[in-house]
């Protein structure tokens, strides 16, 4: 389906359905949908979610699962408004309540320790209130209660993570960085095999945790979860303060609170080194941009040094 309107038109359009609309301020680190700060007049503060007419089911999922997640105490966002009809020629939004505070990834480095960890147990819990829900049938990311589980078995929704990468590397060389995941996640091939199909939020990393006056106020962003082994989101967290040249201080911090044996630390160390490998793959990929993401030469260099300094 064809629009003429603009993400930010839409966000407008939608948003003025709950107010006269002051202002409207796209936020930069959206890669799927278009995300708007916006703000009414009366000072009153609210979020535009809009898709591209391809990825309107993942605004479904996201409904799904906020109606799902919510009663069980994790802190969504309240859904103020749904505009999904796919027959409508404008693009489909949702409308949220706005969190105060700002991504975690933001603050980060000016918070202390005991915030830090403080903001790492809240997410541990949020996690604990995810895994409540049924165990999946299988494994991956899964945008319904329903299913589908794309996967049979763990290993094979982590080779996809790898496959997926692979493409977005396109021609860039990346042989020896791919053998070196690879040769490092075979090594856990006893672990993985025996990881069960649990429910928890993937992507609640250095983003979509929003902090006020140090301490976390809610989530946002959940369009799907991840079944499978709840270690790789910490994982990534590591990874994308890495990649920022920020103090990975709060990912240690998270692992110490999970008291992670042996066993586990090494996993993580190896899911560590796979999503440098992912983040060194986007490079290039435009996702909903206006243009492709950028490489930055500090960042890539410190992601090559982290993956080859878990591989060795």
């Amino acid at each position: 389906m064809t629009t003429t309107e603009t993400p930010e038109q839409a966000a407008r359009r939608v948003a003025a359905r709950h107010g006269e609309v002051r202002s409207v301020r796209r936020f930069p680190t959206g890669l799927c949908h278009y995300v708007f700060d916006v703000e009414l007049v009366g000072g009153t503060s609210i979020v535009a979610r809009v898709a591209a007419h391809e990825n309107v089911a993942l605004l479904r999922s996201a409904e799904e699962w906020s109606a799902m997640l919510r009663p069980l105490g994790v802190p969504l966002p309240e859904i103020l408004g749904s505009y999904l009809d796919t027959r409508d020629p404008q693009l489909p939004a949702l409308v949220l309540e706005r969190w105060p505070g700002d991504d975690l990834g933001t603050v980060c480095s000016t918070l202390t320790t005991a915030e830090l960890r403080g903001v790492a147990r809240k997410v541990i819990a949020i996690q604990s209130l995810v895994a409540q829900l049924v165990p999946g049938q299988g494994f991956g990311y899964v945008g319904s209660a329903a299913g589908p589980w794309p996967h049979a078995r763990w290993s094979d929704a982590i080779d996809a993570l790898v496959q997926r990468s692979v493409g977005w590397f396109g021609d860039r060389d990346h042989v020896e960085l791919l053998g070196r995941v690879r040769a490092r996640l075979a090594r856990h091939a006893d672990y993985l095999s025996r990881v069960v199909p649990t429910p928890y939020l993937d992507d609640v990393t250095t983003k979509n945790v929003i902090i006020d006056g140090g301490v976390v106020t809610g989530i946002v962003d959940v369009d799907w979860l991840g079944y499978g082994d709840p270690l790789m989101t910490p994982a990534l967290a590591k990874v994308s303060l890495i990649g920022s040249g920020q103090s990975t201080e709060y990912a240690d911090i998270w692992c110490d609170e999970l008291d992670l044996t042996e066993e586990q630390m090494d996993v993580f160390d190896a899911y560590t080194a796979l999503y440098c490998f992912v983040l060194l793959s986007e490079t290039g990929v435009q996702f909903n941009q206006d243009t492709p993401l950028e490489g930055d030469d500090s960042a890539t260099t410190r992601l090559h040094d982290a993956l080859r300094r878990y591989t060795d």
